[in-house]
């Protein structure tokens, strides 16, 4: 039987957060972060997460949107596929915001630490830009991902559909 899909995004990364996703459980009640449903800008998009105020400066408010209508376009129809394009979305979202948060900045790589931290993860120069960051935040969302579930993302260049949109048993009721 079909498991409804959440009618609120932050039971949905509570859902989540209770898998032992730990960026989720880090941040999804932190006093900077909202979380809520918002509109899709492409297909390819499940989420996004902004922080103000823009530009180098400490966050003010860090908010977390999960686009619904994407993760349920997403789906392939089996039961388990959009509830794992949900759990990536939330975990790859609620990493950009412990950036935001670590960091104290709304533009982590312009930091210090936070350029330090994208070479030891073996990135060049010319990653050491809001893309670069995109590009690690997709590694290490893989990474949990795979370590919370025990299977491997949608995103990840190692998915096998046979192998890996294995049912999620944690997230549903």
């Amino acid at each position: 039987m079909a498991r409804p899909f959440d009618s609120d995004a932050k039971a949905l990364s509570a859902r989540v957060k209770n898998c032992a996703a730990p960026t989720v459980g880090s941040y999804l009640d932190h006093s900077l972060v909202s979380v809520g449903y918002g509109l899709p800008r492409d297909v390819y998009h499940y989420g996004n997460a902004e922080c103000r105020p823009k530009g180098n400066k400490p966050p003010t408010s860090v908010a977390v949107k999960l686009h619904r209508a994407s993760l349920e376009k997403s789906s392939d129809g089996s039961e388990s596929s959009v509830w794992h394009w949900a759990a990536l979305a939330a975990i790859h979202e609620f990493v950009h915001t412990g950036d935001f948060i670590g960091y104290n900045s709304c533009a982590p790589w312009q930091t210090l630490q936070g350029v330090r931290d994208i070479k030891r993860a073996g990135y060049t120069e010319s990653d050491i830009n809001k893309d670069g960051f995109e590009k690690w935040t997709v590694k290490r969302s893989d990474e949990e991902y795979l370590d919370t579930f025990g299977v491997r993302s949608p995103y990840d260049p190692l998915h096998s559909a046979a192998a890996h949109n294995k049912p999620l048993p944690c997230l549903f009721d």
